[in-house]
């Protein structure tokens, strides 16, 4: 299935796009934007779509964002804080000229 490489923005956008794509109030962060986006059109069939396109500069990058979001992104957050030490010794610097 063939699609499409992205296209240049139009000189007049605003007058092409459909109003309810208008600038409006976006969700707060990142994930509920997501949220908000799958509650419309199923990401997965999108994902799909891509990684069946022509373009290979587009799937290689879709793919790389796909590998980067599940192996880098999502790194498992510990239970416990941070274990701040503060009473590491200094180097020692004297060899070094001023």
């Amino acid at each position: 299935m063939p699609c499409e490489a992205p296209r240049a923005p139009a000189a007049n956008a605003s007058a092409c796009a459909a109003p309810e794509l208008l600038p409006g109030a976006l969700p707060a962060d990142g994930r509920a934007y997501v949220e908000a986006v799958s509650a419309q059109i199923s990401l997965v069939a999108v994902s799909d779509e891509i990684l069946h396109c022509e373009d290979i500069r587009l799937k290689e990058k879709h793919l790389d964002r796909l590998l980067d979001l599940a192996y880098v992104k999502t790194l498992p957050l510990a239970d416990e804080p941070p274990v701040i030490v503060t009473d590491l010794p200094r180097p020692d610097r004297s060899d070094k000229e001023p």
